[in-house]
This record gives C-alpha cells, structure tokens and sequence, in this order.
C-alpha cells in the first residue's frame, strides 16, 4: 500500500479531554466507544421575595435534585484518499426520567438495556419454586432478553429474577419504595400469561417460612398481569400476604401466625390491545400509595397495604394457561409463548 496522506483525527471527548489518533490514508475504518457516567446535579433550595398585590411576599423553593443519565458515544472514521469523514453516535444509558417522576427528586438505582448476557449476580434465570429451566427457555439477543414457554403441556413458569436460585439462597438486589418500570412485549392468543412483579425478599429467605410465626406478613406487588383471552385488559395489584398459608377457617393457624387473610387491591383498565407491540409499565411505590402506568399513563392508585413497605425484588416472567378457566390453554395456544423485556429501570429518591 503506498501511503501518500497522513491525517490526524481529534475527537472531543464529554468529559472535556482531547485525543488525537494518527491515520493513514487509504486505510478503511477506524472505531472507538467512550462512555460518561451518570451525574446528579442538587440546586439548593432559595428563599426570595415577590411582590403580589402590591405587597411583599416571601417564597422559598425547594430544594431539587436532577439526573443526567450517562451516555455511550461511538466513534467511526473512514478514510478515502485525503478525506476522513468521522461520524458519532449518542446513545442514553439508563434512559431519560419518566414523565410521572419527572423533578420529583428521584435518580437512577438500577437498569438493565440487555445488550449484553445476563449477569449472574444481577439474574437469576428461575424463580425459586420452579424446576431448572429448558434450554432456550432464556435467550439474549439483539438488545433484548427473550422469556420462552414451551409446549408440551402443562407448561411450567419460565422466569428470570433478581432474587434466589433456591429458596434460602441470597437475593440478589432488592429495593423499597420506588418507580419500577420495564418495556416488554409478550405473546397474544389464549394461555399467554406475562407479568412484571415485586416478590418478598424476607419470605424468600426466612429460615422459618412457611413455619410460625412469620418474619413479616408477606407482599406481592404485580405490575403488569396479563391474560390472552382478555387482549386489551390490564391487571396491577397488590397483594396482603400472597400465599397465605392458614385458610379461612383455621382460626387456631391464623392466630399463632398473627396473619391476615390473604387479600387485594387492584386497578383494572383497558388502556389499549397489549401483546404483540412494545409498551412500558411501571408502578410508582411510595409508603402510602401505589400508582400503575402504561406507556407513562396513570391506569388508578391504590393505598399501600402494611405488608407493604419491605425490600422487594425483581421477576419478569411468561407463565402459561391463566390463573381462571378463561385462559386455559388449548390447541390454539401457540407452541412457544414469549416475554420480551427491551430494558428494565428503577429509580428512587
């Protein structure tokens, strides 16, 4: 090769930093990725004085806090003759803040984009009551992780999660309080039943559970259910101490335990067909109220049950056949019924 140019390529960074590679003409391509970490940014709260109706009035603002997620830029320079063209591509780490958090206070404590494999001490690929999973029963690929149910029947529970491999195993992460939101897409057709959900970390790894007395009355929280013989319907709820183990009757269990009866909190919408498109849910958890979204619309609020203010952690799931005799599967029901998750985030103040 006869090397007739040399040019020298100078790249600004975001942080501020300059760096200048040497290239030679006539070579094809050349590449680099450099990434900026999230930044928070407080503006102090400030007291100032306004005049309303001719009359001094003091106004104090509170303080806020921002996030600035961090961004991956990917540089490629092409070289032809004495021309190098360089172009960059920005993409957003972690996302911009939801609309129904935005100035609100809160930041980024966890995402996942899966672009890349599952990290084993972020996932588990299996809820810890379920059987090992089958191969291609979790597959991650073109940016996103891909949940599979397989025929024959009966179907088993097919899930990645953040918490234990086993019962009694560590959870992995857990959160309390906070917005929650994943964008998923999901199977259509009778027997197709995806969620997004919060599980007890203390219920999962209490040496005493299902035993007396309990470490805490047991929370699930259920951010998007759904069932393929109801396309439109959306189900977000609350549960008081899910997998009550007294029954009603068993008033001599219910006493020693100290246990409620397993009870709901629901909102139920019609927000739009759901399988087969991309959409986000979320849910807004605070100590007092519980708040579900599709695609950053509020569906309803509930009050926050008293089992509800313990550390939670993360399942994303495709379960099969329904939890009513509505969604049963059936010949119809496809042969492989999926969960597709494009990222997951989490956000607290």
């Amino acid at each position: 090769m006869k090397v007739k140019h040399v040019l020298a390529l100078v790249v600004l960074f975001a942080a501020g930093a300059f760096a200048s590679v040497a290239l030679t003409a006539g070579e094809q391509v050349f590449s680099f990725t450099f990434t900026d970490a999230s930044r928070t940014a407080t503006v102090p709260s400030r007291t100032h004085t306004v005049t309303v109706n001719g009359k001094p009035k003091t106004v104090t603002d509170a303080a806020r806090t921002y996030t600035f997620p961090g961004q991956t830029h990917s540089v490629t320079t092409t070289v032809a003759g004495s021309t190098a063209t360089s172009t960059i591509a920005t993409t957003t780490t972690g996302g911009a803040e939801p609309t129904p958090i935005a100035g609100q206070g809160y930041s980024l404590a966890f995402s996942d984009e899966f672009n890349a494999a599952l990290d084993p001490a972020v996932w588990t690929t299996k809820q810890y009551w379920e059987d090992e999973p089958p191969a291609g029963a979790v597959v991650v690929s073109n940016g996103t992780v891909k949940i599979n149910n397989f025929r024959p029947y009966p179907f088993t529970d097919q899930s990645i999660t953040t918490g234990p491999y086993w019962y009694g195993d560590p959870v992995k992460k857990s959160w309390q309080f906070g917005y929650f939101e994943a964008r998923m897409k999901f199977s259509a057709g009778k027997g197709s039943w995806p969620a997004f959900w919060l599980i007890s970390k203390a219920h999962a790894t209490s040496p005493n559970w299902p035993a007396c007395p309990e470490p805490d009355n047991n929370f699930e929280l259920d951010i998007m259910e759904f069932q393929g013989d109801e396309p439109t319907q959306f189900y977000g709820t609350e549960h008081l101490n899910t997998g009550d183990r007294c029954t009603p009757a068993d008033t001599d269990c219910r006493a020693n335990c100290n246990a409620p009866l397993d009870d709901t909190r629901s909102v139920f919408t019609n927000p739009t067909a759901l399988a087969g498109a991309f959409h986000t849910f979320s849910v807004k958890w605070t100590s007092t109220t519980l708040t579900w979204y599709v695609d950053d619309v509020s569906q309803g609020s509930q009050s926050l049950f008293s089992s509800g203010d313990q550390q939670m952690f993360i399942a994303l799931t495709m379960q099969a056949c329904g939890w009513d005799n509505t969604n049963a599967c059936d010949a119809n029901t496809p042969n492989t019924l999926t969960t597709e998750v494009d990222w997951v985030r989490v956000w607290q103040q």
